[in-house]
């Protein structure tokens, strides 16, 4: 006889289905517990990767990088006839954030203290790992260290962006609160006026200007603006008449080349350790030069140059006891010697030089370890160079499009940052000057002017715009300089503050970006 088979019932179904889905949930929890316990373990181990890193650095340079030098994106040096390299990128923190840690402080922050002789690293882990408690941690040459975190104040409501709570009430940093609501801003004069031409670099909250004496026979001074006056930096840098500066930060130590004419109008480069002395030997170029562009990175001092006889671009560097070249000497093709801005960076370790050919192309080349090759040509000109980060940012006045174009180059690929930038005034937008800041904000200056046969117009003034939230948007007025000639100007930005140098005829004037008065 048939006996049919006995099924489930509805209670016993939901009975399972409930023990499935408290299984899954262990599960998923035990799972994304364990995944946030791997990603913390990266983190640990990325900071004891570093720290070797770093120590080997020290040993090599007896001091550790400072700030530029962590933003190239490597950890190199150069101490003898090669490069040597400790970190080849500088590793992230693994996203998203665990346990408490915010997204900004899931971010590495390095800072050169003691004048090199010290660091720190912020990071924040959300697990206990290892014997390493979670919250916001600190990597120092002696390990791994809690942050004493202080209690902080709370507004309600809860302040957002950049605002801090003070005494309950939200606020915004006078600084950022330029770069926030630049409305309420205005480029201003900082101290009176340079006299002749000069080289712009800010650090620390701090502009430094080296330039050209011409009141004190032509020597290559320094100063620096603190206390509200232009103050001298044990002046003067130069032996004899010197001109064409390059003025680079490393740190707090200043390094300049100039065109040194006791040398035949050979390079010579000059740093300041308590009294300025001659980087190797003074008039290292075998040639005489017309342009200079320094930069400083792993220890390193590089000079690019172009050189009088040739027109031809070159590279050197500085290998105790002596200056080398970076590849072949003179490697590139001619420069326009009328419409040239030569270029020099560092980014993720490789040396990128950057120029304008008499055709009116802009060429930029990598060195590879061994030789120099192009990386990008287009047709424009009035260009310029920056690195931040590891990634190389290019910009040159297309003739094509009458307008201004960013690109950045990374992962060996150029894309355009933002459309097009055209002028707001009454020319065209030449002389273009790029900076971009430590939160990869995208600089732009540009001269308003507009160039014919035997016809000028334009107001040969500067206008600054910035990349932010995926446009360009002019900051402050646009034409605020007053009337610039045709030398090379600068733009920085330090402690949230953006900074503009430039000449006009006779003077070299510094502005910032602050609140107007």
């Amino acid at each position: 006889m048939f006996k049919p088979k006995r099924a489930f019932t509805l209670i016993e179904l939901l009975v399972v289905i409930a023990i499935i889905g408290v299984l899954a949930t262990v599960s998923i929890i035990a799972l994304s517990n364990a995944r946030s316990k791997s990603r913390d373990a990266k983190r640990v181990g990325n900071m004891k990767q570093v720290q070797t890193a770093l120590e080997l650095f020290f040993n090599d340079n007896g001091r550790y990088p400072t700030e530029e030098e962590w933003a190239l994106g490597s950890l190199f040096s150069t101490t003898s006839l090669a490069t040597t390299t400790y970190l080849q990128v500088i590793p992230t923190s693994p996203t998203p954030a665990d346990g408490n840690c915010s997204e900004n402080e899931n971010t590495l922050t390095y800072t050169q203290t003691e004048s090199g002789a010290s660091y720190s690293i912020a990071f924040c882990i959300g697990n206990t790992t290892g014997a390493i408690t979670p919250g916001n941690k600190t990597l120092t040459p002696g390990g791994i260290i809690a942050i004493e975190t202080v209690e902080e104040e709370e507004c309600d409501p809860a302040c957002t962006g950049e605002e801090v709570c003070t005494n309950g009430v939200c606020e915004t940093p006078a600084a950022v609160e330029c770069l926030v609501t630049p409305e309420s801003c205005s480029w201003q004069a900082v101290g009176s006026p340079i006299l002749n031409g000069g080289s712009l670099y800010a650090y620390n909250g701090v502009p430094y200007v080296a330039y050209t004496n011409i009141a004190n026979g032509y020597l290559v001074n320094l100063v620096k603006y603190e206390n509200s006056a232009w103050e001298e930096v044990s002046n003067p840098v130069s032996t004899g008449v010197g001109y064409g500066s390059s003025l680079f930060m490393a740190g707090s130590v200043p390094y300049i080349a100039y065109i040194d004419s006791d040398q035949s109008d050979k390079a010579s480069v000059r740093t300041y350790a308590g009294s300025w002395a001659n980087i190797g030997s003074a008039g290292f170029t075998s040639d005489s030069v017309t342009e200079l562009s320094t930069f400083v990175a792993g220890g390193v001092t590089y000079v690019a140059y172009v050189a009088s006889t040739t027109q031809k671009v070159g590279v050197m560097k500085y290998l105790n006891p002596a200056w080398t070249d970076v590849g072949l000497p003179e490697f590139s093709n001619a420069v326009d010697t009328e419409n040239n801005r030569l270029n020099f960076v560092i980014a993720a370790g490789s040396p990128y030089v950057s120029y304008v050919e008499p055709t009116n192309v802009v060429t930029v080349m990598k060195f590879n370890g061994s030789t120099w090759g192009s990386v990008k040509s287009v047709s424009g000109f009035d260009h310029s160079l920056f690195a931040r980060n590891g990634i190389l940012y290019l910009s040159y006045f297309s003739q094509a499009e009458m307008g201004i174009i960013v690109e950045k180059y990374e992962n060996s690929a150029w894309t355009q940052v933002g459309s097009t930038v055209f002028n707001t005034g009454s020319g065209i937008p030449l002389k273009t000057c790029l900076f971009v800041s430590s939160d990869n904000t995208v600089y732009l200056g540009y001269k308003d002017q507009t160039v014919v046969p035997y016809e000028y117009y334009g107001t040969d003034k500067i206008s600054i715009v910035r990349y932010v939230n995926s446009s360009w948007s002019l900051l402050g007025s646009a034409n605020f300089s007053n009337v610039m000639n045709n030398s090379r100007y600068y733009i920085n930005v330090s402690n949230d503050i953006p900074y503009v140098g430039y000449s006009d005829d006779t003077e070299f004037e510094v502005m910032n970006f602050i609140a107007t008065p």
